[in-house]
This record gives structure tokens, C-alpha cells and sequence, in this order.
């Protein structure tokens, strides 16, 4: 199921974020498959948690639809920041796409992005 870029990605996302690459999973309508995990990350626990990860993905729709505003355009991508690990997922298409998983300090300054809005929210406050 390998798709015909996924080594190209593999590559760019191991130069560019290092150690702090964590996993690269891809899925299609049907199936999906483990392409990399970091050595120190249990592959037996990633694997076990991708089928259900992977129905929701082939479920998700984006909060806006391009038909909905076509100024938008498409989705992209979609980010999630965990405490431990950013999950950055790649749609390719309605039930298919990669995700990248990756720690938090690789994209560092959105998540203090993320983090002072949050404590905007919360307490009025930025984070400095």
C-alpha cells in the first residue's frame, strides 16, 4: 500500500526534525500500514492503537468544507498537539492520507502558540 512518495516524505521529515521524528503511518479506505516508528517507541503499542485512529480519520470531516467556503479552499493537513507528541495528518483524498507523529519541541513555536492562546483562554493571561 506504500504510496509512490513515501520514502521522499520519510526522508524530508527525518532531515528536518531529527530525533524528534516519531512515526509516519499511512491509511487508505481499507487498511493501513506502519512505514516508520523511532527505535525507542514501542511499534507493537503504535500498532495496536492505528486501526481505530484510522477509522477516525477515514470519518473526520474538516470543520470547513471547501464547498462551504471556497475562499478556504481545501484541507491541507490537520494538526493535533498532545502533552507528549504532535500528531500533523496529511489527507490524501476522503478515506486516505499519512500521519506524522512527531515530539513537541519540532514545532515548538506553534505549540507556544498554541499554549498562550490557551492560557488566554483560561486565565486572561499570555504565557511569555
Amino acid at each position: 500500500m506504500t504510496g509512490p512518495n513515501d520514502q521522499r516524505l520519510h526522508q524530508f521529515v527525518h532531515e528536518r526534525a531529527g530525533d524528534g521524528y516519531r512515526a509516519l503511518v499511512r491509511y487508505d479506505a481499507d487498511e493501513w500500514e506502519v512505514l516508520y516508528v523511532r527505535e525507542d517507541l514501542s511499534s507493537e503499542t503504535i500498532e495496536a492503537a492505528i486501526p481505530q485512529i484510522a477509522e477516525q480519520l477515514r470519518e473526520r470531516h474538516a470543520l470547513v468544507r471547501e464547498e462551504e467556503s471556497p475562499m478556504l479552499g481545501g484541507v491541507n493537513a490537520t494538526l493535533e498537539v498532545h502533552d507528549d507528541g504532535v500528531l500533523l495528518h496529511l489527507p490524501e483524498g476522503s478515506a486516505s492520507g499519512v500521519v506524522v507523529s512527531l515530539d513537541q519541541r519540532v514545532a515548538r513555536h506553534l505549540v507556544e502558540f498554541i499554549v498562550q492562546c490557551t492560557s488566554v483562554l483560561n486565565d486572561g493571561e499570555t504565557a511569555e
